[in-house]
């Protein structure tokens, strides 16, 4: 789903990836919103979610549920886009 209206957008595994490790459900959402603190209007705040089941014989791999791979990206967009301007 994109809506680039709101600055939504939500993906969800149909295949491989996390459902070969008991995953019965994966879906990320990621929301772009205007950062209230900045009355400059130049940053923003991601908010990352994620929605997961998964099967009670791989509970031991809903770790691998995690926004850290995000929190990466979104520190490399940021030092990216810092540098480019």
């Amino acid at each position: 789903m994109i809506d680039n209206e709101n600055m939504v957008k939500e993906t969800e595994i149909i295949e491989g990836g996390y459902l070969d490790f008991g995953f019965t459900l994966y879906r990320v959402r990621i929301e772009v919103k205007d950062n209230p603190k900045d009355e400059t209007g130049s940053s923003c705040v991601v908010k990352i979610t994620i929605e997961y089941e998964v099967k009670e014989e791989a509970i031991a791999n809903a770790s691998l549920a995690t926004i850290e791979p995000f929190v990466v990206l979104m520190k490399f967009a940021n030092e990216h886009l810092l540098s480019s301007s």
